[in-house]
């Protein structure tokens, strides 16, 4: 008997000390929580080289969590951060780890390489089953960034800027339908890029020319503020 109580109390005193260093781990204010992964399950089989947060609308947000060098992702719904749960664990045919770079329209993400070898697209239009966009013209891009909603701008070489004069290639493409998208227009041997602000219109300096990429509704709503009675 005596023995059958000493156990009881040991497991006992193991509990406690479990909960008590549960907690104690748990960082916490009048206002504030701090949860370690240790304390969240979903959150503590998810570490990785690289997060990023995506509203899908409705209230939903799922963190995507870049894991085992940048070959998968593991999908966590965090819409209430109380609940956190794991929703999959999903391939990724990336080339190496990489990092987020910025939205691209509202079902796509921008990654790019951290060997400094391009950029890539991801499609979140599929939330749980993110996958790599499937585009040559991003294969060999070095640097790219977004104008509008869905355009998307890339050029051959890793920096982008207003005043640059070596030459590069740029990539004009609209992301509208995300798994599918549309190379516009290729603009080889750039020498100066210009953007009008108020239309979201830019320019593109090459020896042929200037190449013009429009903004028609930006066009439309400028052209409706400047003439209000038209």
């Amino acid at each position: 008997m005596k023995l059958r109580i000493y156990v009881i109390v040991a497991a006992s005193a193991i509990a406690l000390a479990a909960v008590q260093s549960l907690a104690a781990s748990r960082a916490h204010s009048k206002n504030i929580i701090v949860e370690p992964p240790a304390a969240v399950p979903a959150l503590a089989q998810a570490g990785g080289e690289a997060i990023y947060l995506h509203s899908t609308g409705g209230g939903r947000t799922l963190l995507y969590v870049e894991t085992d060098a940048g070959r998968s992702l593991t999908v966590l719904d965090v819409s209430d951060p109380s609940r956190i749960r794991s929703l999959k664990h999903v391939p990724l045919a990336a080339k190496g780890p990489f990092d987020f770079v910025e939205d691209v329209g509202d079902e796509g993400a921008l990654i790019r390489y951290r060997d400094g070898s391009g950029v890539a697209l991801v499609d979140l239009s599929h939330q749980a089953a993110p996958a790599l966009v499937d585009e040559p013209a991003l294969e060999h891009a070095g640097g790219a960034e977004t104008f509008g909603r869905t355009g998307l701008l890339l050029t051959s070489d890793k920096t982008l800027a207003t005043s640059e004069r070596r030459p590069q290639t740029y990539y004009v493409m609209d992301t509208e339908e995300i798994a599918r998208p549309s190379l516009l227009a290729t603009v080889p041997a750039v020498t100066q890029r210009l953007t009008k602000v108020d239309t979201g219109t830019i320019f593109l300096l090459n020896r042929d020319g200037i190449t013009v990429v429009r903004r028609p509704a930006l066009e439309q709503a400028q052209d409706e503020n400047e003439n209000p009675h038209n």
